[in-house]
């Protein structure tokens, strides 16, 4: 770990405002899809063509994000994604067509899979366990604030496209701030080293054969894909299964994302002074209580209570899960099992929000209550599976 110096700190600065730009879109799509969805004349299950355009895109950059690092460099890598991502956002902002839109979008996905992973290695590398889950709440922080302002900007009568407008001003800002400060950031790691992304050593190839590694990627393609869902079809669930005015719904999804950024600030002050695997499987079965009362929620204020305890029970997860990989995998496999798992969380971020579209448009509004449940489920029984196949 490198000392908390002033360059430093301004490292990391830049790196939590990419992260809150990330969470902007992350927290946007729940609120502008209805919209968005109306103007195009599409389904519900249309956003599963969105979200499989957006992983294609984001897979192709994560399998080779290792070399890219070593090859152009930290900062500039950082300043390319951003810009990018910009321009993706930008172009699906002022999209004439859906066909064009998703094109766009894929643009954008390139840029933010960019960004994610090349950070990701920076702070595994160069930074403490604290400072990364305050990264992941500073994505919380910009999941919750752009439903609340999206969701009034719509009810003034605004469009959506000027959402995707100031989320391209915030990334082309930070792709010239980062291309001012390429120099600063840290020499890449060769990918001999073992960055992610390089060619799989018969090392990768041996912790590939593991069973548990196999499990926990799954495990972390259900409790990302659970959360994403959560976020992104509450709003839905609320003004168009429940009658909640779009305001309030706004901000009961944004409450989602609060409760998930408060989780893990609190957690950047604790975390290292916690048993890993009691916090796991309480935050776990946390999550399946909440969404049990997410469903049931016999009053609207209820649901909301649901929501909030959902989004508490998984704030620890990601940063959590992603740090003890060495003590539940092993070390020697933790490098290459780190890079299995977060493609399977891009798999996971896109497969389990478009499920979800599709059981809207197919069994209505109110299937989104049993889905998030049995989701919910199936991460405590990957859990308690992972665990197992690693104590063999």
């Amino acid at each position: 770990m490198v000392p908390f110096t002033r360059q430093s700190s301004l490292l990391v600065a830049l790196s939590y405002l990419v992260f809150l730009a990330i969470g902007l879109y992350a927290g946007l799509m729940g609120v502008v899809w209805p919209s968005m969805r109306d103007g195009f004349q599409i389904d519900d299950d249309a956003y599963g063509v969105l979200a499989g355009a957006t992983t294609v895109g984001s897979l192709l950059v994560i399998a080779n994000v290792g070399r890219l690092i070593e090859r152009v460099g930290t900062g500039r890598l950082l300043a390319l994604g951003c810009a990018l991502g910009g321009l993706g956002y930008l172009g699906a902002g002022l999209a004439p067509s859906w066909p064009a839109l998703i094109a766009l979008a894929l643009l954008a996905s390139v840029g933010t899979a960019t960004v994610i992973p090349t950070l990701n290695t920076y702070f595994a590398l160069h930074q403490t366990a604290g400072r990364t889950s305050w990264l992941n709440a500073f994505f919380g922080l910009g999941a919750t604030i752009s439903p609340a302002i999206l969701s009034a900007l719509l009810g003034a009568g605004a469009t959506w496209r000027w959402g995707f407008g100031a989320i391209a001003a915030v990334y082309l800002a930070l792709g010239g701030v980062f291309g001012l400060t390429a120099r600063r950031w840290p020499q890449p790691v060769p990918a001999e080293a073992g960055t992610e992304g390089a060619t799989p050593a018969p090392q990768g190839r041996r912790t590939l054969a593991l069973p548990a590694v196999w499990l926990s990627a799954l495990l972390f393609c259900t409790f990302t894909g659970y959360e994403t869902s959560t976020g992104q079809w509450s709003y839905t669930l609320f003004t168009e299964g429940r009658g909640i005015s779009p305001e309030v719904a706004g901000r009961w999804a944004s409450a989602f994302w609060a409760s998930m950024t408060v989780g893990r600030i609190l957690l950047g002050w604790i975390v290292d002074h916690l048993a890993v695997e009691p916090l796991v499987r309480s935050c776990m079965l946390g999550a399946v209580l909440g969404a049990a009362i997410f469903w049931w929620a016999p009053l609207p204020w209820v649901g909301l209570l649901g929501l909030i305890v959902i989004g508490l029970c998984l704030s620890p997860l990601f940063p959590v899960l992603t740090s003890a990989t060495p003590q539940r995998l092993g070390t020697k496999h933790a490098t290459d099992a780190l890079g299995y798992q977060m493609t399977a969380v891009r798999l996971g971020l896109a497969a389990f929000p478009a499920l979800g579209g599709v059981l809207v448009a197919r069994l209505g509004v109110s299937s989104l209550g049993p889905y998030l449940l049995i989701t919910a489920i199936l991460v405590v029984v990957l859990n308690e599976a992972t665990v197992w196949a690693a104590a063999k």
